[in-house]
């Protein structure tokens, strides 16, 4: 074995006794290097088992005001739980690991749904310029790279743009939420690859779906092509 991971492999060991790692829903140290949340938290994440319905209520909900292949979320979202506290620090804190660890769990689960289709590019709802400089990155992207490599799909960051820099949909009420979502996205560049093709859009969290329906339908101005959506969380 080479000097250098030789020298490595105590170091990491000497930095994990003082600088433990530790479960990002629960804060108690972890046992294993390679998790990043601890097994009681992960064993009890409430799944919403959608992947084993085609007409699972999120599809029921989306369907009713875009045409959709699929939709599937992979948990159900509460406020002040381990869900809630696992996407903060995916969205604010720069922990795009979780990203990558959600997106391996979620491609499995597409991958097991009944008659599941290859979708040609991953698409995930973009962040305004202003927003991305003040952030420094799109929470979606670890997510969306990872579904990518799992599914066989591209991850396309660049076909959607936020054009209007609108204002947090919390704390408004689902008609609110419908036009402060209006005509926010922008398709960008020649669309003409993406004819014919099967796109699946991604976001973090769906609460009544308004930015979801105004992404999906400026993806829908694409000719010819099948839309799916899915997010990590849904709220209940």
């Amino acid at each position: 074995m080479p000097l250098f991971f030789m020298m490595i492999n105590p170091l990491s060991k000497i930095i994990d006794l003082f600088f433990p790692r530790t479960c990002m829903a629960c804060g108690n140290i972890l046992m294993d290097n390679n998790q990043i949340i601890c097994h009681t938290c992960l064993t009890g994440l409430p799944y919403t088992y959608f992947h084993a319905d085609n007409k699972n209520l999120m599809y029921k909900r989306l369907s009713t005001f875009i045409p959709i292949t699929s939709a599937f979320s992979l948990l159900y979202f509460q406020k002040k739980s381990i869900v809630q506290e696992i996407l903060h620090q995916l969205k604010y804190k720069n922990h795009q690991e979780i990203g990558e660890f959600f997106g391996k769990i979620m491609a499995n689960h597409i991958k097991n749904t009944m008659g599941y289709i290859k979708y040609d590019y991953i698409i995930p709802v973009p962040l305004h310029p202003k927003k991305m400089k003040t952030r420094g990155y799109n929470q979606l992207s670890y997510l969306c790279k990872t579904l990518a490599e799992e599914l066989g799909s591209i991850c396309d960051e660049n076909l959607l743009l936020k054009i209007i820099n609108n204002e947090s949909q919390t704390h408004k009420n689902s008609e609110e939420r419908k036009r402060n979502v209006k005509d926010i996205f922008q398709l960008h560049g020649n669309t003409k690859k993406y004819e014919n093709k099967h796109l699946l859009l991604i976001d973090d969290v769906m609460t009544t779906g308004a930015t979801l329906e105004s992404a999906a339908k400026e993806l829908l101005k694409i000719n010819n092509i099948k839309l799916s959506i899915a997010t990590l969380a849904m709220v209940q």
